[in-house]
C-alpha cells in the first residue's frame, strides 16, 4: 500500500494530466467543423429512468428520416461523434483517445476526472457538444435524450436549449404508473439490464426487490417535483408535446398522429417498435418481496401521476 506522501503527489499529477486531456477534448468540440442544422428537425426528449424513453426513440427511429442517439450527456453515446473530435492523423494521444472513445461508446467527457456539475467549462461548450451530436446522426429528424440529473451535468436546461435551438422540438415522457416506474428502476441495478433488444431478448428476470414505505414517498415526491418544473416550461406550448408510456404501449400509432406527427410537421406514417421489448410482464406482488407491507403506496392513487393537458405544437 503506497504512503500518503506518495499517493497524493501521484494524484494530483493524475488529475492534472486528466485536466489537460479534457481541455483538448474541450478544444476539439469547439474546432469541430459544423454542417449546420438548416432543414432539419431537432427533437429533445425529456424522461425521467424508466419512462420508456428506448420505446419512445424506437418508435420515431421506426418514420422514414428519423434517427437518435441515447443520453449525450450520460454515458452512452454514438462512436461518430468521438471520431469526430480525434480525427486518425492528428497527434499519438489524440488517436488513442479516440480509440479509446469508441471503444467504450462514451462521449469526450468520460476523460473529466471527477464527475462535479457542470462537467463542461461553460454553456457554450456544452451546448456546441449537443449540436455536434445532432449532425452526426445523418437524418432529417435527429433525436437525443435528457434525464434532468444529465442536464443538470452538462450546466444547461431546457431553456438553455429552446434558445440554442430555436427550431427544435421537446417531448416531455411521463408514465403515468409511479410504482411500476419505481419497482423498474430499482430491477435495473439488480439485474444490471437497462433495456432488453428485440433481435436478442433476455428471459424474464426472477429477481425480487424489497421497498421501503420511506423510499416509495421519497421517490415518488422526487419524480413529481421534476414533472412539475417541466410542465411548467413556457416553450412546451408552441414547441412541445407531453407523452404517457402507458399510451404508448397501448397505442402507438394513436399518439404519433394525435401529438408526434404535428409536433414534428410531418405526414402520418406507420410506427413500430423494432429495437427494444418490454422486459417483465410480471406483477408488483410477484416481484416486490414485501408487497403487504407497501401495497397501499403501491396500488394507491399516490402512485398514479397524470399530465392530461398535452400540449400540440402549432
Amino acid at each position: 500500500m503506497l504512503r500518503a506522501h506518495v499517493w497524493e503527489p501521484l494524484t494530483r499529477l493524475s488529475e492534472r494530466a486528466s485536466a489537460a486531456v479534457w481541455r483538448l477534448a474541450e478544444k476539439r468540440i469547439l474546432a469541430a467543423p459544423s454542417r449546420g442544422l438548416e432543414g432539419r428537425r431537432p427533437v429533445f426528449v425529456l424522461f425521467t429512468p424508466r419512462a420508456g424513453s428506448k420505446h419512445f426513440l424506437s418508435l420515431l427511429a421506426s418514420i422514414p428520416g428519423a434517427a437518435f442517439d441515447f443520453e449525450i450527456l450520460g454515458r452512452s453515446i454514438q462512436w461518430r461523434v468521438p471520431e469526430t473530435y480525434f480525427q486518425v492523423g492528428r497527434g499519438l494521444v489524440e488517436r488513442l483517445i479516440a480509440l479509446r472513445a469508441r471503444q467504450t461508446q462514451l462521449g469526450p467527457h468520460f476523460l473529466r476526472p471527477s464527475h462535479g456539475h457542470p462537467i463542461f467549462t461553460s454553456k457554450a461548450v456544452c451546448l456546441t457538444y449537443v449540436r455536434n451530436c445532432l449532425e452526426a446522426l445523418h437524418s432529417e429528424i435527429c433525436a437525443v435524450k435528457f434525464q434532468y440529473e444529465q442536464l443538470q451535468c452538462g450546466g444547461i436546461t431546457p431553456v438553455d436549449l429552446h434558445q440554442a435551438f430555436p427550431h427544435a422540438r421537446f417531448v416531455i415522457l411521463y408514465r403515468r404508473s409511479l410504482s411500476r416506474q419505481l419497482v423498474s428502476d430499482v430491477m435495473r441495478h439488480v439485474t444490471r439490464e437497462g433495456g432488453n433488444p428485440a433481435r436478442r431478448p433476455s428471459p424474464e428476470p426472477t429477481e425480487t426487490v424489497r421497498l421501503s414505505p420511506a423510499k416509495v414517498r421519497s421517490y415518488y415526491a422526487a419524480v413529481r417535483a421534476i414533472y412539475a418544473e417541466w410542465m411548467e416550461l413556457p416553450l412546451l406550448a408552441q414547441h412541445g408535446v407531453v407523452v404517457c408510456y402507458e399510451d404508448l404501449c397501448e397505442d402507438p400509432q394513436s399518439v404519433f398522429e394525435r401529438s408526434v406527427f404535428p409536433m414534428l410537421g410531418v405526414a402520418p406514417a406507420a410506427v413500430e417498435n423494432r429495437r427494444f421489448v418490454k422486459q417483465t410482464r410480471r406483477k408488483l406482488s410477484e416481484i416486490v418481496e414485501n408487497y403487504d407491507e407497501v401495497a397501499d403506496l403501491l396500488e394507491g392513487p399516490e402512485s398514479i401521476q397524470d399530465y392530461a393537458r398535452a400540449t400540440q405544437a402549432t
